[in-house]
């Protein structure tokens, strides 16, 4: 793990403080860590890499970053590069824990119309859509 770090964010194998360093600031303001869960020799295992390798899964995954990128451009309130499902739903999971929508607080989407987000089920179901 600690090549893949390195090389990751400092292009060679060796400098795995340099690159704990230089991603410090980012990740001392992040406040969810959605795949801490997950095992990283789970997902690089040899079968899993072989797995990544097909061609049934390259298909795959082609497809749904086709349909995805659909969906962005057919969005009213999403764009991509900009502002997508995964930001929205994190958006709603931070305003949530900071009490915003209890303190009676609103969002408005702006588009063709105006939407007003009064809680976080609301901006949650606009993610899903």
């Amino acid at each position: 793990m600690e090549k893949e770090l390195s090389l990751t964010f400092t292009k060679t194998e060796e400098n795995l403080q340099r690159a704990l360093v230089r991603i410090e600031p980012e990740m001392l303001t992040q406040t969810a860590a959605p795949f801490s869960d997950v095992q990283y020799d789970t997902i690089f295992d040899d079968k899993v890499i072989a797995f990544l390798g097909t061609k049934d899964f390259k298909t795959a995954i082609e497809a749904y970053i086709t349909k995805y990128n659909e969906l962005l451009a057919a969005s009213t309130y999403f764009k991509k590069g900009v502002f997508n499902y995964y930001n929205a739903s994190t958006i709603a999971k931070i305003l949530a824990d900071h009490g915003f929508f209890k303190a009676k607080h609103s969002i408005n989407l702006n588009a063709d119309a105006r939407l007003e987000i009064s809680d976080e089920k609301e901006l949650e179901a606009l993610a899903v859509c």
